[in-house]
């Protein structure tokens, strides 16, 4: 519905106001942080031609395009993201789309807002371990590699092995990063609170990494 009363027709309209919802979608985060006690994590808009990509391999309009303008809220526990989610209802109108945990390990609980100009935003809602794993600990980028056949430049076909290696590694990495969460996230990831031996906390192993 939202997609169908934007007045977004193509991309350059989807790109129009991008900047200008980046700022209040900002705004909004930044106060949800504060009344929350959530930490706000701005991000880039997205490409265009990563946008345009997404859109060819999902078959949907640019309207539809939902994370141009994106944003991440880390929180402590699954009740945090409730209050999160109340609070940016009352700035902009809020579609949940709950918790999801995908085979690989990584989860988090996408909601998006309608912006001011009527653009579909997307914040996405985890602890911040996950967004440790996600961007210093590699997942992100097997993610992409695994994605990308760098031959054609296409979609790797599911019979190209590298696809299981990938898949193994950043199953490994989000493993890792669920052990090292507290009981109050077992009821979402399956290794919380499960302290898994010999595992060093996500947040000092990643910080090791990156020097």
């Amino acid at each position: 519905k939202w997609a169908e009363e934007s007045g977004i027709n193509s991309f350059e309209d989807l790109y129009a106001d991008a900047d200008t919802n980046k700022e209040a979608l900002d705004l909004l985060g930044n106060h949800v942080a504060a009344s929350t006690g959530a930490e706000y994590s701005p991000a880039a808009n997205k490409l265009l031609e990563r946008t345009a990509e997404k859109a060819g391999q999902r078959r949907i309009g640019p309207a539809s395009i939902a994370d141009v303008v994106r944003a991440t809220m880390l929180v402590d526990h699954p009740a945090q993201a409730d209050a999160v989610i109340n609070e940016f209802s009352r700035g902009m109108a809020v579609g949940d789309e709950g918790w999801q945990v995908r085979p690989e390990g990584y989860g988090d609980r996408a909601i998006n807002v309608q912006l001011p100009s009527g653009q579909i935003g997307e914040v996405l809602i985890m602890p911040s371990e996950m967004q440790e794993a996600k961007f210093r600990g590699g997942g992100h980028d097997y993610y992409k590699e695994l994605r990308t056949d760098p031959a054609t430049g296409g979609t790797r076909l599911s019979t190209d092995p590298m696809v299981k290696i990938l898949f193994d590694k950043m199953k490994d990495v989000y493993t890792k990063a669920q052990s090292t969460l507290g009981p109050q996230w077992k009821g979402i990831y399956p290794e919380a609170g499960k302290g898994i031996a010999g595992v060093v906390p996500y947040k000092a192993m990643a910080g090791q990494a990156t020097g």
